[in-house]
């Protein structure tokens, strides 16, 4: 069959004990909001990590460097969250976004970024 593992066991006379409602074409049921598809919003975010090393001037004055320092930084790294593709640090109530229901749009996560750098000094 072509139906969602949910439509299977959905409610019918045959099958009352189920927590999978019934299907129904009618478009104002279909259309309403309602809670069986809220997960939680809990979530573990990485935001920003910077990993550096300054060299020793113990070091350095045996090349004529006052100072070296390298690094890499790296800034929205990763969201754990139980709801997958949506970033989950945006409301998604009402505000300013939402569509003529009252509910909220959905985010995508920030994009990833990783830089690097030295600085010198002489």
């Amino acid at each position: 069959k072509c139906l969602h593992k949910d439509a299977i066991k959905a409610w019918t006379p045959e099958n009352p004990n189920t927590d999978v409602p019934r299907m129904d074409g009618d478009t104002q049921v279909a259309q309403s909001a309602v809670d069986r598809f809220l997960i939680t919003s809990n979530y573990l975010s990485l935001n920003n990590v910077t990993l550096g090393y300054t060299f020793p001037k113990s070091m350095l004055n045996k090349i004529k460097i006052a100072g070296l320092r390298i690094y890499v930084a790296g800034e929205n790294l990763g969201v754990l969250a139980a709801r997958k593709g949506i970033d989950p640090r945006f409301s998604m109530g009402l505000g300013s976004y939402t569509t003529g229901s009252g509910i909220g749009t959905s985010y995508y996560s920030a994009m990833r970024t990783i830089t690097g750098g030295i600085t010198l000094t002489f």
